[in-house]
């Protein structure tokens, strides 16, 4: 997907791409890692694509979140231009 990482859900700083020789498979491995928290995404192999970089921007319940935000503000936005016209309605009827 090449898309820029969220920042870190713990502490809200940049995240950076690290990668090492590991020795348990004799492979290179990538992980999503903060140098402020320490948190840490899943380690995968560097041949995995960009595996590590989408398992570090799932954010289920924050997108969940942003679609219901989203979804409230049009609803408002509906029920204010419907206000709108009612008081429209009622100065036309004094």
């Amino acid at each position: 997907m090449n898309e820029e990482l969220k920042p870190c859900p713990f502490c809200g700083e940049t995240m950076t791409m690290k990668q090492s020789i590991n020795s348990f498979n004799c492979g290179i491995t990538r992980w999503i890692n903060c140098e402020n928290c320490f948190a840490h995404g899943p380690m995968c192999p560097l041949d995995n694509g960009d595996d590590e970089r989408d398992a570090w921007n799932l954010r289920p319940i924050e997108d969940k979140q942003k679609a219901e935000i989203y979804q409230l503000r049009q609803e408002r936005t509906m029920l204010l231009l419907q206000r709108d016209e009612m008081l429209k309605r009622i100065a036309l009827l004094d």
